[in-house]
């Protein structure tokens, strides 16, 4: 892979660490080459500081994102930021913050900023306002290390099931990722997003920026004005991305995101190639194709096959770790067949979330953050926790309700406005950034829609015009008509409904599903159950290491509760996909730790 012709602005990854003895070094040295050693086309540099040590890799020369300042200390980019990137803009930033002038960072995208001072013991970290790029932190021994990967933090620190926190481990089974600053364990926390943090002799202090603030700013503008504003803003958004590459993959799919990409990338006269994955008789590549062909776009399909889970998931461990629940092995054919291609991929990430995809889920009603449809993704519901953990379940649940309350109280806004919010900060920032990430170590990536403007004005926006994306749709609508008329996964219909689309529709349902082939076959696209029909194909072995831990997990939980929701998996249940995916980081933890991990009475340690 020609790793010149893809650099981005930043680093890929970063890892941290002062006053840490030989012993520590060894084991965080050798958790760091395990995940790299998955990706041998990244570059890899490990730089002395005095009484501390940074490592980054990523598809350049790591040199080009440091940035030695005139103090000694070292400013460093990591991730894809867009904006102004060059030493002054860096350097100024810094040095404003150190004399005392807190203002926000001025780059978009997905990005952090590092600064490490002369003597390498104190980091300062600025982070995007959806903590894209996460950052992992403990204390270890007498010394500390911060990491973007959560593998590396876990094992330098050894920490084991014994360190689980309850909180933790309840997020996890409801949710499959957790909330602000926790982790599974007591120990290890993250930075939040749109947050300044610093570490210094030995503790940890953050600050809030000011990214996400809602307002009424746009509640007395009208339809027209804002579907213009809307569409200038995306422009500028999707100017300014677009520029950091001459050419660029567009993961294309039939919903709107990767539609409004390839649509404005082709108005600004972009060199994009669209890749859909899946099976040839899903909806995505049928009307993926579709927008394509109307673009005049060049347009290819990955098949995924049915081996991907017990082909990747071991990776995706190495990788992820108990970050989030297990999922994205699906994309990894799709990034494994591609990448030796020498083009950076440009995501729709966070774009649904802009648009309002979430508000109608979100729920109307006050009452508990939780009980308000938080979760996009149902893992197991209170009734599940409970019948898993028995005494704790109770305790277990009430404590992740008590935490997602708590966040939810202390927002400003209007009640759409704070379950927004909660969820940006949950589900987007610990479930969603994995796609970003994984796309970002292939072969770097673009994600346009990760604007602070485009941000504060969708924080602006009355409800009724984030209620199922009327604004967004509106948009594609008026300024690009053609687009418009291809159907979606976002509606039942296109947006524009022609007279020979309701025509071929109409002929479509009064054939038999079986006859409906050729220009019909759009109308018999079938659902998702990818993930099932991997289980199916290769048994116990796409489920590791949930077998594999059975002794250890019926420390913690009800086996038996476990083994049914794996045997219908088996016979290929989809609808219990989410509830094994949510145990398998727990039990990969706890495969990894067995010679030391010491479970004591279930969660009856954990504070």
């Amino acid at each position: 892979m020609d790793t010149n012709k893809i650099k981005l602005n930043g680093a890929i990854g970063f890892l941290l660490s002062c006053d840490i003895d030989q012993m520590t070094i060894m084991r965080r040295d050798a958790a760091l080459d395990n995940v790299l050693s998955h990706f041998p086309w990244l570059k890899q540099k490990t730089y002395k500081i005095n009484g501390g040590e940074m490592t980054l890799w990523g598809h350049g020369e790591q040199e080009e994102f440091i940035y030695q300042l005139n103090d000694g200390s070292k400013a460093v980019l990591v991730g894809s930021p867009t904006g102004d990137t060059s030493f002054d803009a860096v350097a100024g930033f810094v040095k404003r913050w150190d004399d005392g002038k807190r203002e926000d960072p001025v780059w978009d995208g997905r990005y952090l900023l590092l600064h490490i001072s002369q003597c390498g013991k104190c980091w300062s970290a600025w982070n995007d306002w959806c903590g894209c790029v996460p950052v992992y932190h403990s204390k270890v021994g007498n010394g500390l290390i911060a990491s973007s990967l959560e593998t590396v933090v876990v094992e330098t620190c050894q920490l084991t099931a014994g360190d689980f926190c309850e909180v933790g481990v309840g997020s996890m089974l409801l949710n499959g990722h957790y909330l602000n600053d926790g982790t599974l364990y007591r120990q290890m926390k993250m930075l939040p997003p749109d947050h300044f943090g610093q570490w210094f002799e030995g503790n940890f202090h953050k600050q809030k920026l000011g990214t996400l603030e809602p307002s009424d700013k746009h509640w007395d503008k009208g339809w027209d004005e804002l579907c213009d504003e809307h569409y200038a803003l995306t422009y500028e958004a999707m100017k300014e991305s677009f520029a950091v590459r001459d050419s660029w993959t567009v993961p294309l799919s039939a919903g709107l995101d990767s539609r409004m990409i390839a649509v404005f990338g082709e108005k600004l006269g972009a060199d994009m190639h669209a890749v859909t994955y899946g099976p040839k008789d899903w909806i995505e590549p049928i009307y993926a194709k579709k927008v394509a062909d109307s673009l005049n776009i060049p347009w290819e399909r990955v098949d995924m096959g049915s081996d991907y889970l017990a082909d990747y998931t071991g990776l995706w461990a190495d990788w992820f770790g108990s970050s989030l629940h297990f999922h994205g092995m699906y994309q990894l054919p799709y990034l494994e067949a591609t990448k030796n291609v020498r083009r950076p991929i440009m995501t729709g990430f966070i774009g649904d979330a802009l648009g309002g995809a979430q508000i109608n889920v979100l729920g109307m009603n006050e009452g508990s953050a939780l009980d308000c449809k938080m979760r996009k993704f149902k893992m197991w519901d209170k009734e599940g926790v409970c019948s898993l953990l028995g005494k704790d379940g109770e305790e277990v649940v009430g404590a992740v309700e008590s935490e997602m309350q708590g966040y939810y109280d202390g927002l400003a806004g209007a009640h759409y406005q704070k379950m927004w919010l909660t969820f940006m900060r949950s589900h987007v920032t610990g479930f969603s950034t994995y796609q970003p990430t994984m796309y970002d170590y292939y072969q770097g990536v673009g994600t346009p829609f990760m604007s602070r403007k485009m941000t504060k004005f969708t924080l602006g926006l009355p409800r009724v015009l984030l209620e199922d994306r009327r604004l967004h749709i509106e948009m594609i609508k008026r300024y690009f008509p053609e687009i418009a008329k291809i159907p979606g996964t976002f509606a039942n219909f296109p947006i524009i409904e022609t007279g020979s689309y309701l025509f071929k529709r109409a002929i479509a349902e009064k054939l038999p599903r079986g006859l409906r082939v050729g220009p019909f076959k759009e109308f018999k696209a079938t659902g998702n159950r990818i993930d099932a029909d991997c289980v199916v194909a290769r048994g116990k072995e796409a489920l590791w290491p949930m077998y594999e831990s059975k002794e250890m997990l019926s420390e913690m939980f009800d086996w038996g509760v476990i083994e049914g929701v794996l045997d219908k998996a088996l016979a290929g249940d989809a609808g219990v996909t989410n509830m094994y995916r949510a145990i398998q980081p727990l039990a990969y933890r706890m495969l990894a730790g067995q010679g030391n991990m010491g479970i004591k009475n279930k969660l009856g340690n954990a504070a």
